[in-house]
């Protein structure tokens, strides 16, 4: 199966925790990274398992490094920045081809992504809802997605 980018994870709080690592001279141990924040390690994991998947950072042994990228992340370039990577994991970048192609209600790109093997939750009500949800957090701010809430329909920035 297809690694997916995880469900619950925002832009705001990536942005903080490697500003936290930033601070910290670009690298910390997991263990001080996970008081420093104050996140949940479960949390946390995902923060890390997100930033690693958008090359914003590396896990050696028990310490988390930034790259380059993640080192040069600013409020002013995240939406640019991130873009170029999520474009590039699932399930944005099936999001993206299909959308492409035409405009899409969230019911439609759900019934599209199952098609492809990639699915949140085994309840379909539930499935659409944390799609939506990621594709509203993650899409429309790195403007790779448009979004008419009206109508229930996206298409490509």
């Amino acid at each position: 199966m297809k690694e997916l980018f995880p469900l619950n994870v925002g832009i705001s709080k990536i942005r903080g925790m490697l500003k936290i690592i930033k601070e910290n001279g670009g690298s910390m141990e997991l263990s001080r990274l996970s008081s420093y924040s104050e996140e949940d390690i479960g949390d946390l994991l995902l923060l890390i398992e997100a930033t690693n998947l958008l090359n914003l950072s590396k896990v050696k042994n028990t310490t988390i490094i930034l790259t380059e990228k993640g080192k040069s992340l600013t409020l002013a370039n995240s939406s640019k920045l991130l873009r170029d990577e999520i474009i590039k994991i699932e399930p944005f970048k099936s999001v993206l081809t299909a959308v492409s192609k035409e405009r899409m209600t969230t019911t439609d790109i759900s019934d599209y992504l199952q098609s492809k093997k990639i699915i949140f939750h085994a309840d379909e009500k539930t499935n659409v809802l944390l799609l939506k949800n990621l594709l509203l957090n993650w899409c429309i701010r790195t403007k790779m997605l448009k979004y008419n809430s009206k109508k229930d329909l996206w298409c490509a920035f």
